[in-house]
């Protein structure tokens, strides 16, 4: 048996016990590295998609939508293709990855959602510009997060909760509840939050 072998597989070397570098849900097995790639490209999302929010930028749009592609994408591998967003939370795979299926289900719908509201109020402008102002009224919510991290449901039944609040013009509680999300379920193999 190589030193590398061992180190993998979680079994004492030369009197030091090392970290496993996977983890086996069931029938998922997860590599360190594979938990590290989802970070890297949730982050990357979830920077883009607070630019997007604050600068109200169409152009910002390829950056969100490839970072929450990816990281979807990389879903998809991990998983084995299966349709993680129809899981139920409960799941013990789920549980595993509720910080990154819970990131790019409010991610990608919040990016979708806004560029929609986007694109219509820049019509607006465009036609009404000279005589006109549309007013964008921020709906009174108070947050989001609960809703989302206390929902047991399928992810996809996320979709119009989030899509409301940012018809709502609350996209500084999609921000919120995307912090809070990352605060509350910490990466896998205790590595980082």
């Amino acid at each position: 048996m190589t030193d590398s072998s061992l180190v993998s597989s979680g079994r004492r070397v030369s009197g030091m016990i090392t970290v496993p570098e996977f983890k086996k849900i069931k029938s998922l097995v997860v590599q360190k590295s594979q938990v590290q790639d989802l970070e890297e490209k949730a982050n990357r999302g979830y920077e883009a998609l607070k630019v997007f929010f604050e600068t109200e930028k169409l152009a910002c749009i390829s950056e969100v939508a490839e970072g929450y592609e990816n990281l979807r994408d990389s879903l998809f591998v991990l998983t084995g293709r299966a349709k993680f967003l129809r899981w139920e939370r409960t799941m013990a795979e789920a549980t595993f990855l509720d910080r990154y299926i819970l990131q790019y289900v409010v991610g990608s719908t919040g990016m979708e959602a806004f560029a929609g509201d986007l694109r219509h109020y820049h019509q607006f402008q465009q036609l009404f510009s000279t005589t006109q102002e549309l007013e964008r009224i921020r709906e009174p919510h108070d947050t989001l997060s609960p809703m989302i991290i206390q929902n047991e449901l399928p992810y996809y039944s996320h979709v119009p909760i989030v899509a409301a609040f940012i018809k709502g013009y609350r996209t500084d509680l999609v921000v919120k509840a995307m912090d809070d999300i990352r605060e509350r379920y910490p990466m896998p193999f205790g590595a980082g939050k």
